[in-house]
């Protein structure tokens, strides 16, 4: 086993499904160390170190993806939220561009294109970005939230807000910030009842 890429390649994914991080990290680099142009494995560790916030360590393994095999669209989109972590809006938004050139209808990657648009304060844009992501996939849930947040805290569309927050709920009945989420819907929908009264 000490010099099989791929055993320790899978014994990193096994560590990684049932959330065992620091084994799933050793595993990973000594695949790397193994084989340094195996890029499935670089794109879990960096996306191992993305829900970790590392995002230096991330964008690395990106960016080493997108060295091996320029043509990969989850390296690209992996290198756009690295970059997003660490405020280089412009490496994201080359980045996520690059994905959505690859492959059109990725959802992940136009939401990741719409909040860079919402850093640079081009809300109409950020708008379309995530339209485009729900366009693309109906059920990915962060474009809908996503939405709902640049509706309610950036156009102040209120009526917009609750739609998109109603509709990520009604995905999502059981995830972790539902409870958050209900309480702006709830305020949403109390601020709407007042805008009708005299």
């Amino acid at each position: 086993m000490e010099t099989n890429q791929l055993v320790w390649h899978e014994l990193g994914v096994a560590y990684h499904l049932i959330g065992d991080v620091s084994n799933a990290v050793y595993a990973y680099k000594k695949a790397i160390s193994l084989n340094p142009e195996v890029v499935e494995t670089r794109l879990n560790l960096g996306f191992l170190y993305l829900t970790l916030r590392q995002a230096d360590l991330a964008k690395r393994e990106f960016t080493s993806c997108v060295h091996l095999r320029d043509s990969d669209a989850r390296a690209w989109l992996g290198l756009g939220y690295a970059s997003l972590q660490l405020r280089e809006a412009s490496n994201a938004e080359r980045a996520f561009v690059e994905a959505i050139r690859l492959r059109t209808n990725y959802a992940r990657a136009w939401n990741g294109w719409a909040i860079v648009q919402i850093q640079r304060g081009k809300y109409a844009e950020a708008a379309r970005g995530f339209e485009r992501a729900y366009e693309s996939d109906p059920k990915y849930a962060p474009a809908l939230v996503n939405y709902g947040i640049l509706a309610l805290y950036y156009l102040e569309n209120y009526p917009l807000a609750l739609e998109k927050f109603n509709s990520y709920l009604q995905l999502n009945p059981n995830r972790p910030d539902t409870d958050h989420i209900r309480l702006i819907v709830q305020d949403l929908e109390n601020r709407l009842k007042t805008v009708g009264k005299p």
